[in-house]
């Protein structure tokens, strides 16, 4: 339901216009004059249909257009106008309006989708207002959308700890957006003003981490042909943010101990020590606990960079999130790629809920922002990546029951019997020959023999039905199509 302002002088049309919206349960009005509109529009209108003459615009000027719009810039104004005033409805378009209808309107049902097009605009819109505002505060706690009732827990814990010095450590699944938290807690903490830095200690290779933290001297190593501060001294006075701390190497960890215990950092192949003052926040995805049983990680550095431990769910956890998320990140793309995708399709709705996102919110936001560059009014299943688009949408009854119990068993039962010894081509027991082919060979025989059974099983339990079949075996349909013509099974 919408609220339409009808702006018309001739009562017929305006009384017919009015009956006609009435029954689709729109809220309209009716104004007669230029100046009855302006009073009506601050009460809040969505759409407006508008005759370009009326008794105090005789000429059908556009500066009624101008102080519409000046009220309301996200009013959608459709404009009625009579033969022959087609090139003025053109030039209201250009200076604002959404379309145009010509007198006299018999159409009505093109009314209808003119109506609906103007709200879909609107909507859109008024999304965009709402979610600009969290665009504005980057960085901040308010730009982490979420409804999730775990996330929120998180956030408040995120928000006590950021006015203190502790250091703090994120834990979460790759994707969960342990970076967004770290700067978060950078902006709402004391050091905001001064400089967050970033290392990914698991894209750097062991042999420049330590220099790329710490810094070194000119002839420090090869190549070493000025001096460089390092991470360390950059941030100091601000915030580190150590990504992927467990990939340190032990001499890593321990130059780090010493830099946080004692706030001082010696540069690679240099002999004089720098105080520096830094916070730390640091992110992983392993657990560092069972890390330190293994001796792969330092116990003492845990407990220094562990002051305060944050744990970020996965977004499969906040199906809450979903949503949400998705109707955000759809808004980006629009404004990256230029584009007006207004929706989902329910079916790629239910598919978001089913998926399990092992990417976590960084695949949500790239798999819309693929879908938004392939779609054009709205987002459908076909627009999605491939690994999201054939995961296998569970039955309603009795969710993942079926396929799952389907791949623990009989799929298992279909490769033991594969990789059987009469499959292989290993010679009888009882002789001692030669092997007929290479280990490799005998990989790829009770491979593609598992792979026949398996897809012959569910084919057989879905009676043929392919597209179920390529869905209960996680793939695409073309790739089924290509496996069951090479094992000849068509």
């Amino acid at each position: 339901m919408a609220k339409v302002l009808i702006i018309e002088d001739e009562q017929d049309m305006a009384w017919v216009l009015s009956q006609h919206l009435s029954e689709y349960r729109h809220e309209v009005e009716i104004a007669s004059t230029v100046k009855e509109g302006l009073e009506i529009v601050p009460t809040g209108i969505d759409v407006m249909l508008l005759d370009l003459r009326l008794p105090d615009n005789p000429t059908g000027d556009l500066w009624m257009l101008d102080k519409f719009l000046a009220i309301d810039k996200a009013i959608e104004i459709i404009i009625i106008t009579g033969y022959g005033r087609i090139n003025s409805a053109v030039e209201a378009i250009k200076k604002g309006a959404f379309d145009y209808l010509q007198k006299p309107i018999e159409d009505l049902d093109y009314l209808n989708v003119l109506l609906n097009r103007a709200l879909e605009k609107r909507q859109l819109q008024n999304t965009e207002r709402v979610f600009r505002q969290h665009l504005n505060q980057e960085h901040s706690f308010k730009s982490i959308i979420s409804n999730s009732s775990k996330l929120q827990e998180v956030i408040l814990q995120a928000q006590k700890v950021a006015p203190t010095s502790l250091n703090v450590l994120l834990i979460g699944d790759t994707g969960t957006g342990k970076d967004m938290f770290a700067r978060a807690i950078h902006q709402a903490s004391e050091r905001y003003n001064a400089e967050f830095v970033t290392v990914d200690c698991g894209a750097m290779p062991e042999s420049l981490i330590e220099s790329e933290l710490f810094g070194y001297e000119r002839g420090a190593f090869t190549g070493a042909i000025r001096q460089k501060p390092g991470k360390f001294e950059i941030a100091s006075g601000g915030t580190l943010f150590l990504d992927e701390i467990g990939n340190l190497s032990e001499s890593a960890q321990m130059k780090l101990l010493r830099a946080l215990a004692f706030k001082e950092i010696q540069r690679l192949g240099g002999v004089k020590s720098t105080q520096v003052d830094v916070r730390l926040l640091a992110a992983t995805n392993v657990n560092l606990r069972e890390a330190v049983k293994r001796g792969t990680f330092r116990e003492d550095l845990y407990h220094r960079i562990a002051e305060f431990v944050i744990n970020i769910p996965p977004l499969r956890e906040r199906g809450d999130d979903i949503n949400i998320l998705a109707k955000y990140f759809l808004l980006e793309a629009n404004q990256r790629l230029n584009k007006q995708v207004i929706d989902f399709e329910p079916e790629v709705k239910k598919h978001f809920n089913e998926y399990p996102w092992p990417g976590n919110v960084r695949e949500l936001k790239n798999a819309i922002l693929q879908a938004t560059l392939m779609a054009d009014d709205a987002i459908s299943i076909e627009h999605l990546p491939a690994e999201i688009c054939s995961f296998p949408s569970q039955p309603e009854d009795n969710p993942r029951n079926w396929e799952l119990g389907m791949r623990n068993s009989e799929l298992q039962t279909q490769f033991r019997k594969a990789t059987d010894e009469e499959n292989c081509c290993e010679a009888p027991k009882s002789e001692i020959q030669i092997p007929l082919c290479s280990l490799k060979d005998i990989a790829a025989q009770a491979v593609h023999q598992a792979e026949k059974e398996a897809i012959a099983a569910v084919l057989s339990q879905t009676n043929g039905n392919k597209s179920e079949a390529a869905r209960i075996l996680n793939t695409n349909y073309k790739t089924l199509l290509t496996k069951i013509k090479q094992y000849g099974l068509d």
